[in-house]
């Protein structure tokens, strides 16, 4: 989604928390585009047990990588910016060194990143040996990085408390990204999609000037 990397935009430094708990058919693995029949989810099959980290979570085949692939040229071959966008992702999902839904991710994200010029430090919270839940294991993070601000973003204020870092004498700021509506195939605007369908209707340029704004 673009207010994912609106945070990374706007982050001096971004942590990946990888070594919290896997919640399965979240973000973590899938997302959502659209096609001729609407809104339709990507899912990355995944051998996970309940109280499995993220970075522990091995993806459960290969069949997906085809499957996959078939479903983004048929929903959007037609796109304007198809030809441009298609081979690199299409890179990136043959590649099998990635057998872990972290590892991966992180490379599409970094990868993604790095084509729209928004390259920043990335760290992963399982290299940093800290350890909590919630608010206390963010505030653990950042002064393991030696941080003074956390950005919160779209739907933390529903769990996350400002005071909490405060009182780690902390900065607690809270955005709220509203991204403008971008040509789509397949019917009206639907926001908050994942960037793959903002990529492939307005490009790299589009894409960037859609972040900064």
């Amino acid at each position: 989604m673009l207010g994912y990397f609106y945070k990374i935009e706007k982050a001096d430094l971004f942590v990946f928390l990888d070594n919290v708990k896997f919640s399965k058919n979240g973000y973590i693995n899938r997302n959502r585009i659209k096609n001729v029949n609407g809104l339709l989810w990507l899912t990355l099959p995944v051998n996970a047990k309940s109280k499995n980290k993220i970075t522990e979570v091995k993806l459960a085949n290969e069949i997906w990588r085809k499957k996959h692939l078939k479903t983004l040229k048929r929903s959007y071959g037609k796109s304007p910016f198809a030809s441009s966008t298609f081979p690199w992702f299409q890179e990136i999902l043959n590649n099998e060194e990635f057998d872990n839904i972290a590892d991966l991710n992180i490379h599409i994200i970094k990868t993604i990143c790095n084509k729209l010029n928004t390259m920043k430090r990335f760290l992963r919270s399982c290299e940093l040996n800290v350890g909590g839940k919630g608010d206390d294991l963010l505030i653990a993070v950042i002064k393991a990085v030696k941080g003074s601000c956390y950005l919160s973003g779209y739907g933390a204020s529903k769990y996350q408390d400002p005071e909490k870092f405060k009182k780690a004498d902390l900065d607690f700021k809270h955005y709220s990204y509203k991204p403008a509506i971008d040509p789509q195939l397949w019917g009206e605007f639907v926001p908050n999609l994942s960037i793959l369908d903002v990529l492939f209707n307005i490009g790299i340029d589009g894409t960037i000037s859609f972040i900064k704004s």
